[in-house]
């Protein structure tokens, strides 16, 4: 936004505070936004612990609004071309707008509205007419609907900004449809080049402001009920979209309750149901526990669940939770064995767990596989060692005898052996020789090593073993081999319902698929107990192992349909109250690092509710204190253009008064004053119950006018401003109030359908020199067209001339007769006796002008010009009663006289 911007929310929004950060939310969510995303947002912030502790304290001292600034730039419209858009097709060349005054005059529907808003979608790339119209009825409504194909729908302007020309340009992409929120979209070109990033062209240039009075805003302000015409000033004064936020900036605690925790709530919910559900009186509220932190949050909840067991259930809990979830699942155990005796057959004896398989995972068990295969081998090579040693070793033995009959060998001697004479040390001694002679029985060395690998597979035997018995065993816990007849029959009685058909089909079908895994597991089973290191059993144990998903499968479906079947055999026995109640204390139990996250959410979110309550009221103040720093300027500006309006006698306006808001939605209250006289005292009252249409209408003209003054605007375009306005108020605001904002730098553009209105601005502004006059018009050929010189004797005189180029020569005098009787009228006012009111000169002829007044001013000041005059308008009447027009040198010399003539008198234009 520029630097002379006034919106509160946005010098709020530059704050470090969540008021900040609400109201950035606010601005940048559009019609989107909702306080309960801004919440939300909010109460995770505090949830996960990211509180307001950085944030800077907010202080409203902090706050500026400034209207108006020494940066205000001098913004001039020259020319704007709109290209298919609304009524217009295409235009010959670009509207000229490049002058102080400009006014535009046509009948209704002929356009006015559409060039006013081709300035307003320029600017903006909105309409406002239709963003709060019915959108069925309006409904592409950018585009014109003859458009030809391949081409775009644009508005092109040219600005002069402090001396320089920028060209601006807006081309529709895609048009409102019927939706209610829908927007139109655009791209927007500065000097050519498409601008990617989001200029605003009212930030930029219009203090974020529209410089338009658009003729449905005043009519709304004129029109409606008077409790709704404050609305108008809200929009004027900037505060509509920071009382929309106070009003939508409210949640409250019942409201909590549509802010569960993100995947979670129920633990919360369940913990309602059991407090609802007992007497006792040993547990917190959610709002108690929302108080505490961490360790002593869970501590409360655990004690608070212990006590309600003990109140409750008369259990003698141990001070453990766990104990105490124990001893409170056997009772509900006990006391669905005891209705339903038959269910324990279908109880799976050990819990499905994913956790369980883990630990028969292929990874695990082919380790264990490996590991078995490993001391088979090896024992089985230690077996073959064992036996190729002893061999030679008993050969050996045998081979001493010769040797000690040779005399070659002394058992009593340590002497060299006479295999290794090569090695002069004597190493065969006596303990050798009975070593060797032992040799013969056995070989401790081998011996040793054989008894070893037999010990590592004997173990790894067993611990396979011990797999394929828990494997056996889990198989039988998870899915019961068989059920017995008579309990099918006894469950059945009790619970003739689908969930226990499902139940038994799952059991059914679980026994098939696993029949084969039975078969293979108990082969495995066999051939382990051999424990024979011969047999390759590998094979028969991968093929048991590979088939543990498929247990894992069918128990998993079987603990599915159980817990399915036992919540329904649970609604059976709720209608025991306390089995219900402990049914609830369980879920809590399990449930309860839920609870805990779940009551941690509870306290952010009032957290958040107390910040938003805090950023309400900031926001309410800050309101409160724009609004008194804007009031003594808007009732002095109001004032000013009042008086130049109106010259009421007995009530005038009497300012804006602004009391504190009040109410659930602490509206802000912006009353409109006035003052009526009587001869003994004046009393102020609600100006817009007791003002007429026409000075209400002058007050929402002043209050704009005022505005655009203060926010710096050097543009003030207003459409068909004078609607329930009489002849004297045409005047005052033709003639003062126009004046005065040209005067004082204003360049104003005027559209209206009133031709009264339109005389009385160019007669009471016919000595401006920088001044156009254009007519509007709606042809069904040629869509909206705007042609300068309708209102000024010279602008009438160029057409007369371009009509008679063209060859149309009885319209070229017609033009020349309406341009006379202009000038007539001007000598009139500027010459003749004063006061004149010009109306009763409105269906006046020429002649009858001249017969009136305008002969004896001529002739008076201008003797030599006036005997021609009576000529020049007899000429204009030719081409009517079947009369030939006079030729071109008659023409033109009438055009000059004329000209002559104006000049002389200097009466303007």
């Amino acid at each position: 936004m520029s630097s002379y911007g006034v919106d509160p929310l946005v010098a709020i929004s530059e704050q470090n505070h969540p008021v900040a950060d609400l109201a950035r939310d606010f601005l940048a969510g559009g019609t989107e936004w909702s306080i309960d995303d801004w919440f939300l947002k909010r109460t995770k912030t505090h949830y996960q612990g990211q509180d307001m502790n950085d944030n800077e304290a907010f202080s409203l001292e902090n706050l500026t609004y400034s209207f108006g600034s020494s940066e205000t730039r001098n913004v001039r419209l020259v020319s704007i071309r709109p290209f298919y858009f609304r009524g217009f097709r295409d235009l010959e060349s670009p509207i000229n707008l490049d002058a102080d005054l400009v006014t535009v005059d046509g009948k209704n529907s002929s356009g006015k509205t559409s060039l006013a808003e081709a300035i307003e979608w320029l600017l903006s790339g909105n309409i406002q007419r239709r963003d709060q119209g019915d959108p069925t009825e309006l409904a592409d409504f950018v585009a014109n609907c003859f458009r030809p194909k391949g081409q775009k729908t644009w508005v092109e302007c040219n600005l002069a900004v402090d001396g320089e020309t920028t060209t601006i340009k807006r081309i529709l992409i895609s048009d409102y449809d019927s939706k209610k929120n829908s927007r139109c979209s655009s791209q927007l070109f500065v000097d050519g080049k498409e601008i990617e990033g989001p200029l605003d062209v009212l930030d930029e240039f219009f203090a974020s402001v529209a410089p338009l009075l658009l003729q449905h805003t005043l009519r709304e302000f004129v029109l409606k009920y008077s409790n709704e015409r404050p609305k108008y000033f809200e929009k004027l004064l900037n505060i509509s979209e920071i009382s929309d936020l106070i009003a939508d900036a409210q949640v409250s605690n019942q409201r909590h309750f549509d802010f569960p925790r993100p995947g979670g709530g129920k633990a919360l919910s369940d913990w309602g149901k059991l407090t609802e559900a007992i007497s006792v009186g040993h547990f917190r509220s959610v709002r108690q526990f929302s108080k505490l932190d961490g360790d002593s949050l869970r501590e409360a909840i655990c004690g608070s669940l212990i006590q309600i067991a003990a109140d409750k259930f008369a259990t003698k809990c141990k001070s453990d939770i766990e104990s105490c979830i124990s001893v409170i699942i056997s009772l509900q155990e006990q006391e669905l064995r005891r209705r339903f005796p038959a269910l324990q057959d279908f109880q799976p004896k050990e819990n499905f767990s994913e956790a369980t398989f883990i630990k028969l995972s292929d990874d695990s068990q082919n380790d264990r596989l490996q590991l078995l295969e490993k001391a088979r081998t090896d024992y089985l090579t230690a077996l073959e060692s064992q036996e190729t040693i002893s061999k030679a070793k008993v050969s050996i033995a045998k081979a001493l005898e010769p040797l000690r009959e040779a005399q070659l060998i002394k058992d009593e001697e340590q002497q060299i052996c006479p295999i290794c004479v090569y090695q002069p040390v004597p190493t065969l001694t006596k303990e050798r020789l009975d070593d060797i002679d032992l040799w013969t029985e056995s070989w401790n060395p081998t011996k040793m090593l054989l008894e070893q690998t037999w010990g590592e597979f004997e173990k790894a035997v067993t611990e396979c073993l011990k797999v394929f018995e828990d494997l056996g065993s889990l198989r039988n816990r998870l899915v019961p081999a068989t059920l017995p007849v008579d309990s099918v029959q006894a469950i059945g009685e009790i619970a003739n319902d689908d969930i226990f058909e499902a139940l038994v089909t799952a059991h059914s079908d679980a026994n098939r698929e696993l029949k084969t895994f039975d078969s293979k597991t108990s082969l495995a089973l066999t051939e382990l107990k051999k424990c024979d290191p011969e047999l390759d059993i590998r094979d028969t144990l991968h093929d048991a192992l590979s088939l543990v998903p498929t247990l894992q499968h069918c128990a998993e479906e079987y603990a599915r349909k159980y817990a399915e079947f036992q919540q329904y055999l649970n609604k059976l026995a709720t209608s025991d109250e306390e089995y219900r109640t402990r049914k609830d204390w369980l879920n809590i139990a399990h449930n309860r690092d839920q609870l805990i996250l779940d009551i941690q959410w509870e306290a952010a979110k009032d957290r958040a509710g107390n910040e938003l309550s805090n950023c309400r009221e900031l926001l309410i103040a800050a309101r409160q204190q724009y609004l008194g720093r804007r009031q003594k300027e808007f009732n002095d500006g109001i004032t000013d253009i009042w008086s130049k309006l109106r010259k009421d006698k007995y009530s005038t306006f009497g300012g804006l008064v602004i009391p504190e808001p009040r109410g659930r939605g602490q509206k802000a209250r912006i009353e409109v004053k006035a003052k009526l006289s009587s001869n003994s005292r004046t009393q102020e009252v609600h100006a817009l119950n007791v003002l007429s249409e026409s000075q209400i209408n002058a007050i929402g003209i002043a209050a704009f006018v005022t505005r655009s003054r203060l926010l710096g605007h050097k543009i003030l375009v207003f459409d068909d401003p004078v609607q329930s306005m009489d002849d004297d108020h045409f005047k005052s605001f033709a003639g003062s109030v126009l004046s005065y904002l040209c005067d004082n730098g204003f360049q104003v553009i005027v559209l209206t359908h009133n031709d009264d209105f339109a005389r009385d601005v160019t007669l009471s502004h016919s000595d401006r020199e920088s001044r156009i006059s254009m007519e509007i018009q709606h042809t069904r050929k040629r869509g909206i067209s705007v042609n300068e010189g309708n209102r000024s004797v010279s602008g009438r005189l160029n057409k007369s001339l371009a009509y008679w180029d063209d060859g149309e020569y009885d319209a070229a005098w017609v033009r020349l007769r309406i341009a006379i009787e202009r000038l007539y009228l001007l000598i009139r006012m500027k010459r003749g006796t004063q006061p004149f009111e010009w109306r009763k000169w409105k269906k006046m002829s020429a002649e009858k002008m001249w017969k009136r007044c305008v002969k004896d001013l001529v002739f008076r000041l201008f003797p030599e010009i006036a005997p021609r005059l009576c000529d020049i308008v007899f000429m204009t009447g030719g081409g009517a009663h079947s009369r030939q027009a006079d030729g071109e040198t008659d023409f033109r010399s009438a055009v000059g006289i004329v000209r002559e003539l104006q000049s002389k008198m200097q009466v303007g234009d």
